[in-house]
């Protein structure tokens, strides 16, 4: 499944429960799967704006900008 330009908003106070009483479950069972497009360091920032302006990232754009 790719979902693109979708804004789902508007319908949320419609689905939202049952969101999450079904897609948890559904993620840890592996059916349905996701990624994460993850970049390091505080200088990254501007590209990872960047690559989600122009649909150059691949999944949720996730930056470590310090790690604990």
């Amino acid at each position: 499944l790719n979902v693109n330009g979708i804004l789902v908003f508007r319908h949320a106070h419609k689905y939202q429960e049952e969101f999450y009483k079904v897609m948890p479950k559904l993620v840890k069972d592996g059916a349905i799967k996701f990624q994460e497009d993850i970049s390091y360091g505080l200088e990254s920032v501007a590209q990872g704006f960047l690559d989600i302006s122009t649909g150059a990232n691949k999944g949720k754009k996730i930056i470590i900008v310090a790690e604990e």
